[in-house]
């Protein structure tokens, strides 16, 4: 819970450079930073309900094709986006 507190609060100094218009990341870096709090709860809430029903390296496993299959969607997204 607590990367969700960090990530709350750089989001919101993100969210004042943009009003500012001083911006320093591109779309697809704040794609990415947008999916992090979704992957943050995920792994909390996987973590809790199924901790003593699987073993060790099945979590890591199961944690790791979300945020491979997030990362392949963004990029295909980008490619998408610039050829159309």
């Amino acid at each position: 819970m607590f990367l969700l507190y960090v990530h709350h609060i750089f989001c919101h100094k993100l969210f004042k450079e943009l009003q500012s218009g001083r911006t320093r990341w591109t779309s697809t870096q704040l794609r990415c930073w947008n999916e992090a709090s979704t992957l943050f709860l995920f792994t909390g809430e996987f973590l809790v309900v199924l901790k003593d029903t699987i073993q060790m390296d099945l979590k890591i496993s199961r944690l790791i094709a979300p945020v491979i299959s997030l990362t392949l969607a963004i990029r295909t997204y980008k490619k998408f986006r610039n050829n159309a």
